[in-house]
């Protein structure tokens, strides 16, 4: 897997347990003010199955424009059905931020190493990962991928109570995604490296690229993104 982000990170896709029902309810609104003085409202959705047209959609537009530092290949996600779009849905909980009704960013939440602390080779404790985490270019510098990683923390946070830390994986090439999560609180977990070679037959043609390991405690707030307008 791994991350990243010209504004804050992105990952690669991982296998993650089938997610609660439980969820999907409205969240109270908040404005976010951006340092130019414009007031611009954004909203978060946790996408249903139903939706995977709208992560189809941000998925290729990510990958089409961040390729180099997203994992996943363009061709590859461009050929996936209907089916397998919804199956993404099922197995991660995936987050859109929209900005008058039209997606501008996405991140995934894998609980994988929540419920098999040995999944991760890094942090042998249960934890969450932030994956395939994007903004569309021009709405970069915003605090846009501060807010997605607060919707995710707060999402790890109601149903696992227990969890200290989320993590996330961030290619060595990415420095400016590696500086925006360290800007957030974001700790590398560990000196050395690993080979991330891509999870299909295109990806793997490619020469291998490096990634390491970040991790957040969980107590406190990211950067001042303490609450999320949440989209029903």
């Amino acid at each position: 897997m791994c991350m990243d982000e010209s504004d804050g990170g992105a990952v690669g896709l991982g296998v993650v347990p089938a997610r609660s029902s439980a969820r999907q309810q409205a969240r109270p609104p908040l404005n976010f003010r951006q340092s130019d003085g414009d007031l611009t409202t954004w909203s978060v959705r946790i996408l249903k199955k139903d939706d995977w047209a709208l992560l189809r959609d941000v998925r290729i537009r990510a990958l089409d424009t961040s390729s180099d530092s997203l994992a996943g290949d363009l061709a590859t996600v461009s050929r996936l059905k209907e089916d397998q779009w919804r199956d993404q849905i099922r197995r991660r909980e995936w987050f859109v931020v929209l900005s008058a009704g039209q997606p501008i960013a996405v991140a995934a939440l894998n609980k994988s190493a929540l419920t098999d602390p040995g999944e991760c080779s890094v942090i042998n404790e249960p934890h969450a990962h932030i994956e395939s985490i994007w903004v569309e270019p021009k709405f970069r510098n915003k605090r846009i991928a501060h807010t997605l990683v607060t919707a995710a923390k707060e999402e790890v946070r109601r149903d696992f109570k227990k969890c200290s830390l989320i993590g996330l994986w961030v290619f060595e090439n990415n420095k400016r995604g590696a500086d925006t999560f360290r800007s957030m609180g974001f700790e590398r977990s560990a000196p050395h490296c690993q080979e991330y070679r891509g999870e299909s037959r295109r990806e793997r043609r490619r020469p291998p690229r490096l990634e390491y390991h970040m991790h957040l405690p969980l107590e406190g707030t990211i950067g001042g993104a303490s609450r999320i307008n949440w989209d029903s």
